[in-house]
């Protein structure tokens, strides 16, 4: 048992140091979220959780038979001759487009810009709760200052990380989807290592 335990230690440590040499940021970030959090994360199927769980553990395959090489099927990044987790999960257009969208979302909860970046997007938390929550919180108490008083700012904050993660968890299992689409069911042929 022990031998087993020592194993899965190493494992996540590789896992660790593989993510702070493609991305510092996107290491760092995971490096917040326990392990145990994968597992709550409300609403994932198993598919998705297995997705999450082996994303943190920088597990999974980038080799594309037809390239013979490790490579993104998208058309913009045809030339670019090191394609690494960090890439198709952050730096890649389609990438950018779903966190976009993500961002785009929650931003409708907050009064003033707020910007999800790469550290509340990968630590699968938010800096802060959403404001029009907050307010609607606010007014509530005015309106009946009698009520029972069990929604706090806490509350609040952890229902809306709940959303969060279950957000960050889909978008990742949507990049993860549209890439392997593109690989084996698209019409597309995928750049050969003669073409990088």
């Amino acid at each position: 048992m022990a031998n087993r335990f020592e194993a899965g230690k190493r494992r996540v440590q590789r896992a660790s140091a593989a993510w702070h040499r493609e991305n510092d940021a996107i290491g760092e970030a995971l490096g917040k979220v326990p392990w145990k959090t994968l597992a709550e994360i409300m609403g994932t199927s198993t598919c998705q959780y297995i997705l999450v769980y082996r994303f943190k553990l920088h597990a999974l395959p980038l080799w594309i038979k037809e390239c013979g090489a490790k490579a993104c099927p998208n058309a913009d990044c045809a030339t670019l001759p090191n394609i690494d987790l960090a890439h198709v999960f952050w730096d890649c257009p389609m990438a950018q487009q779903t966190w976009t969208w993500v961002r785009s979302l929650f931003a409708l909860l907050h009064d003033q810009h707020v910007d999800y970046g790469l550290e509340e997007i990968f630590s699968f938390q938010m800096k802060y709760p959403p404001s029009k929550c907050l307010q609607i919180r606010s007014d509530w108490m005015n309106d009946y200052p009698d009520s029972n008083n069990e929604l706090t700012t806490d509350t609040i904050s952890a229902i809306s990380n709940k959303y969060w993660s279950y957000a960050v968890a889909l978008a990742l299992t949507t990049i993860w989807r549209s890439r392997v689409d593109q690989i084996f069911n698209s019409n597309q042929t995928t750049p050969t290592t003669k073409e990088r």
